[in-house]
């Protein structure tokens, strides 16, 4: 008799501790459905690694190219893909493509490479530095943000007038991959374990209280609302420039599968894509709350993502894109 209450105790806790499990997957991971689109397959003129791509406007298309140390160049589409053309070529690889307030673009890529767009014509500044640059941004070209460095462990921050003249430049412990501006002052940087926010357009930097992730890209969907993808699968968002964060999937738990996220594109603040390694794709029509994994796309590695009104194009790190239909 001892043994068999014995026994019918350990029932009744193993019981609590598995309904407990659920209950803590089911609050750390983030509502989600497996669901299929139209797609096609639309493969690039070049032969070099891609590395970012930008929506210029409902029709024109930019994809950055490469090779490390010593070939990048600039791919050019007006009719949505269909065809294109090189548009610049520059000596080493292009790592970003980036667009102020006032449509003019920028690139960015390594040993300082700096290029921007006038009257349609491509002028490269060199950035007296031998570190590659991860990611740029400017919000009306009056200064540019410039991140670079690595190994896990030291990052720097640059910030240049218009024409390229360092002057600030910050050291950190972290490395950081992404940059994006809300307005000319607030800004946002993520990277290993660290995510940074400036309100005086780069001139000071404070952590903001929050670790958990290699946070691989960031973006504000408004004015307000910001979001970042990790490496390890984490989701977050916030509603007051990056003050404060909501975990919306929680990549490092236990019970959470990992998903390699990279890049994130939002349309607005409802609607948004992060895309991924091993053919991730996953969508949000409200915020975030619940995802949409779409799971008929080819198995590749996705580096960069565009969403514009009922489409969202995909960018492969093997020089192919998969354009994807919502209606």
């Amino acid at each position: 008799m001892f043994f068999i209450k014995i026994y019918k105790l350990l029932q009744k806790n193993i019981l609590f501790l598995i309904l407990s499990i659920l209950f803590v997957f089911n609050t750390i991971s983030c509502k989600n459905e497996k669901v299929n689109y139209v797609w096609e397959e639309i493969n690039l003129p070049t032969h070099y690694e891609t590395t970012d791509i930008h929506f210029y406007n409902e029709n024109e298309i930019f994809v950055s190219a490469g090779k490390d140390w010593e070939y990048g160049e600039l791919l050019h589409s007006i009719d949505k893909g269909q065809t294109w053309e090189v548009d610049s070529i520059h000596y080493t690889i292009v790592n970003t493509i980036e667009e102020d307030v006032s449509k003019s673009l920028y690139l960015s890529g390594y040993t300082g490479l700096f290029s921007r767009r006038i009257n349609n014509v491509w002028q490269t500044i060199n950035i007296p530095t031998y570190q590659h640059f991860d990611d740029m941004g400017t919000y009306d070209a009056s200064s540019f943000i410039f991140v670079y460095g690595g190994a896990y462990n030291t990052s720097y921050i640059a910030l240049t007038d218009f024409y390229g003249n360092i002057m600030q430049i910050d050291t950190f412990q972290h490395d950081f991959e992404a940059i994006d501006y809300a307005n000319e002052n607030d800004i946002l940087i993520c990277g290993f374990g660290q995510i940074m926010r400036s309100q005086d357009g780069g001139r000071t930097w404070t952590p903001v209280d929050l670790i958990g992730d290699f946070f691989k890209d960031v973006q504000f969907a408004s004015e307000d609302v910001a979001y970042i993808c990790g490496f390890n699968g984490s989701i977050l968002k916030s509603n007051d420039r990056g003050k404060n964060w909501e975990w919306l999937r929680k990549g490092d738990k236990i019970l959470v599968p990992d998903k390699r996220f990279l890049s994130l594109d939002f349309e607005d603040e409802l609607h948004g894509l992060i895309v991924g390694k091993n053919g991730i794709c996953w969508r949000t029509t409200n915020g975030g709350e619940n995802w949409q994994i779409i799971t008929n796309i080819p198995n590749y590695d996705y580096i960069g993502v565009e969403v514009f009104s009922q489409e969202a194009y995909l960018l492969s790190d093997n020089a192919k894109i998969i354009h994807l239909k919502f209606n």
